[in-house]
């Protein structure tokens, strides 16, 4: 279960790779981070996967583009 779970986060980033500059860094992060969580935490923790994600993700995104006025895709 282990060796699963560490080859579909390898898949999983490759993936997140290949879509950032399309999709954005928002949307792009969000669905990662939400695969990841989901893998991590099951679908038990829905709403705990789902919030942690969207709030991680807008708050880097604040960080970065409003803050430090970093430009992201």
């Amino acid at each position: 279960k282990t060796f699963i779970r560490i080859v579909l986060t390898i898949v999983l980033t490759v993936i997140y790779a290949l879509i950032f500059e399309r999709l954005g860094f928002l949307i792009s992060t969000i669905i990662f981070l939400g695969a990841i969580m989901f893998l991590i935490n099951g679908y038990k923790r829905w709403l705990q996967n789902i919030l942690v994600t969207v709030i991680f993700s807008d708050i880097a995104w604040y960080t970065f583009a409003q803050l430090l006025n970093v430009s992201l895709p």
